[in-house]
């Protein structure tokens, strides 16, 4: 067996990476919690394969902006309400 010589910055640099590297692996599982990741049903993936089909998209009015939308769904002062 031999002797590696690291130089000290090398092995400070490393250090910092390594523990990054485990503060990373170990955050992975808290990520989205249990309760909150869930499938579908099956309606709803009905309704998402529905509206994902190219002819049903082509079709779907599109918005320059979230004010612009609300505006028209809810009328032009629709913040004031």
């Amino acid at each position: 067996m031999s002797t590696v010589t690291i130089p000290k910055t090398k092995y400070e640099a490393l250090k910092k990476q390594a523990a990054a590297y485990r503060r990373i692996l170990s955050a992975n599982h808290h990520i989205v919690p249990k309760g909150l990741a869930r499938v579908p049903n099956k309606e709803t993936r009905q309704a998402i394969a529905e509206i994902e089909t190219p002819a049903r998209r082509a079709k779907l009015k599109r918005y320059a902006s979230a004010e612009k939308m609300f505006a028209e769904m809810l009328g032009k002062n629709w913040r004031e309400k």
